[in-house]
């Protein structure tokens, strides 16, 4: 195809538009117009020097084409220039463009530029409504939805533009939507304010974005950056897909506020992450996650840690601290933390003895001081008790040893009675002062002792032990009984305790499950004063933390047996 067209004359104003098929020439040597338009076909001019072209002139044959300005021209009913200032150029025959409104123009095969202003340039361009531009084969720029639109632009082979203000550029492009842009081959904008830019890039909805080939932005806000991004979450920004990955580089470090909306960079992750694990370092966490372990120092620690700064335990599974302990009698009180030596504590779990010293003094007994009265069968005598209980016992001793004296002299007279009547003399005699120093014996004996009117005395009765008995003699002889029985039951106690000992010694000597293992089992012996005992036990680690030990003490036929666990952390 040539087109060629000339301005010959310096002097000429206005514009030279040459438009048509192959060799058409717009030429002119002389001033006879202000705008100099030809269109001609096949090695035709449509203006030379001889003949100057005017508008609104019919083709003089079937080969040549014509140009139309202004109002329609009966002799070209073809062509179609229907308003002031339209200006058509096409084949006068078989193919002719359209322009209708004020301004309008339309250029090539089957061109319409239909509206005010509109331009529609190409084979079956179609520009419909006001202002509106299409350039090239088949393209449109019309209002589309509701055929009231404006100033949409569609430049390339079948792009479209189809709603106010939408912009196609590129082969197929498609915007359709108010505000809408589609730039690049089969690029298409759905939706208002939508944006595609990138070969076959899409967007089909309202305020969405994609730039890059093949990008995709399906929901509403959204925006895919990248060629094959797609964005598929309202109102995020995509750099890829489900197979394709990329990373953002070359970001500023973002504002870091309880405000802030900026992103971050890598570096300052990485600065965070650095605080994290140096606070984790001495953080102290559960040893799992059922929460049912802390160890202090971590589940490695090699050495224990001190836990400071503790409350007062207030609650039975509270803590207590040192304070306390040292209150309750069970810390010594010079800060080293030891067990106090001082605290009275049972002899075995069963609580059924208490050896004041503690078990394996050898030290000989001790005084327990302060015991109030005791009042109960049960319940300790102290000593002035027993010193006032001695102190009856003597007097009672001395009574009895009255009556003894009293018996004899009684007999001694009646001895001397038996010689004649003076004897018997005698004898009424003493038994007239016996009358009178029996009834000072019966006073003396008390518990309801008396001499009757035949001088028959009556036998006291006393309660000694929360028993009652009768007569001095029941009654010092129950007394011995309680006595033997006391100190037999110190005796037996004293047996028991020094067997209880043996055998606790004998415990303490079943060695334990050594570092690394988990069950052990072991035997011991013990002794003290004389008395021995055999011991079997074995202890478990169940966890890192926690370990027990059970184990029994056989001694003269009195068992001990005990068990313990222990939890360190």
């Amino acid at each position: 195809m040539t087109l060629k067209a000339n301005n010959l004359a310096s002097t000429i104003s206005g514009i030279i538009l040459a438009c048509g098929i192959p060799n058409a020439f717009a030429e002119t040597d002389v001033q006879t117009i202000d705008s100099e338009i030809a269109v001609g076909g096949d090695e035709k001019r449509a203006e030379d020097t001889r003949r100057p072209l005017t508008l609104d002139e019919p083709p003089k044959t079937e080969s040549e084409f014509a140009v139309q300005r202004g109002a329609p021209a009966s002799s070209t009913p073809q062509l179609q220039a229907r308003a002031d200032g339209d200006l058509v150029v096409g084949d006068s025959i078989s193919k002719f463009p359209t322009a209708s409104g004020v301004g309008a123009l339309a250029g090539g095969d089957e061109a319409i530029a239909n509206g005010a202003y509109n331009t529609a340039f190409g084979k079956k361009s179609e520009a419909v409504g006001d202002g509106n531009t299409a350039i090239g084969y088949d393209s449109k720029a019309s209002a589309g939805r509701d055929s009231a639109g404006s100033f949409a632009t569609a430049i390339g082979a079948r792009a479209e533009a189809m709603s106010d203000v939408a912009t196609a550029v590129g082969a197929s492009a498609s915007a359709i939507g108010d505000r809408s842009i589609a730039v690049g081959a089969s690029a298409s904008a759905h939706g208002d304010n939508a944006v595609a830019i990138g070969a076959k890039s899409s967007v089909n909805v309202d305020d969405g974005v994609a730039l890059g080939s093949n990008a995709r932005t399906n929901v509403k806000g959204s925006v895919a950056l990248g060629s094959g991004s797609i964005a598929s979450t309202a109102n995020t920004v995509s750099v890829g897909n489900q197979s394709l990955k990329r990373k953002i580089v070359n970001v500023a470090d973002g504002d870091l506020s309880d405000s802030s909306t900026e992103v971050v960079t890598g570096k300052q992750l990485y600065a965070t992450n650095t605080t994290l694990s140096n606070l984790n370092a001495v953080a102290v966490t559960y040893d799992n996650t059922d929460k049912s372990a802390l160890t202090l120092g971590g589940t490695s620690a090699q050495s224990p840690v001190r836990l400071q700064n503790v409350a007062d335990g207030i609650k039975d599974n509270d803590a207590v601290n040192l304070k306390q302990l040292k209150s309750a009698g069970i810390i010594d009180a010079d800060d080293t933390g030891q067990l106090t030596s001082l605290a009275v504590s049972y002899d075995n779990v069963q609580k059924n003895t208490v050896t004041l010293g503690g078990v394996l003094r050898a030290g000989g007994p001790v005084t327990l001081t302060n015991v109030a009265d005791g009042k109960n069968p049960s319940d300790a005598v102290n000593y002035g008790q027993l010193n006032a209980l001695k102190g009856k016992v003597t007097t009672l001793e001395g009574r009895v040893n009255t009556i003894e004296g009293n018996g004899h002299g009684n007999a001694g007279g009646t001895d001397n009675g038996g010689q004649g009547n003076n004897g018997t003399g005698g004898t009424g005699e003493s038994s007239g002062s016996w009358s009178k120093s029996g009834q000072s014996v019966a006073d003396a004996l008390g518990g309801g002792a008396k001499l009757d009117a035949n001088n028959q005395m009556t036998m006291p009765s006393y309660t000694v032990g929360g028993e009652r008995v009768q007569g001095v003699e029941q009654a010092v002889s129950h007394l011995d009984r309680r006595i033997d029985n006391v100190q037999a039951q110190v005796g037996s106690v004293a047996r028991q305790a020094y067997a209880g000992i043996a055998a606790a010694t004998a415990l303490t000597m079943v060695p334990g499950v050594d570092p690394g293992k988990r069950v052990s089992f072991g035997i011991g012996m013990g002794a003290f004063k004389g008395h021995g005992a055999i011991a079997v036990g074995g202890e478990a680690r169940i966890s890192e933390n926690l370990k027990v030990r059970v184990g029994m003490g056989f001694a003269s036929g009195n068992n001990t047996a005990g068990a313990g666990a222990a939890y360190q952390w």
